[in-house]
């Protein structure tokens, strides 16, 4: 439900719905909701939190069933990594 109130594609208040579904064990959820608070954090020129989110992320990542982990973490550390280059 507060998912679908949000409705845009990219919601500003994405960090917040991460909270929201990490109170209920969603992983996948938070991760998405991550993704995109990063991405507005970077949009706005926000680099140090954009890396904070994506720091979160990588933590969120290990929750998630190998498989499924294994491929976020790759992900997560190229962002990661091309904060660096």
């Amino acid at each position: 439900v507060l998912e679908a109130a949000c409705g845009a594609k990219e919601p500003e208040n994405a960090a917040e719905l991460a909270e929201h579904f990490e109170q209920s064990g969603d992983w996948p959820r938070v991760l998405k909701y991550l993704w995109i608070a990063a991405k507005n954090a970077w949009r706005r020129f926000e680099y140090r939190g954009a890396l904070a989110i994506l720091e979160r992320a990588l933590e969120t990542a290990s929750k998630l069933d190998e498989s499924e982990r294994m491929l976020e973490e790759t992900r997560i550390l190229q962002r990661i990594a091309g904060f660096y280059h």
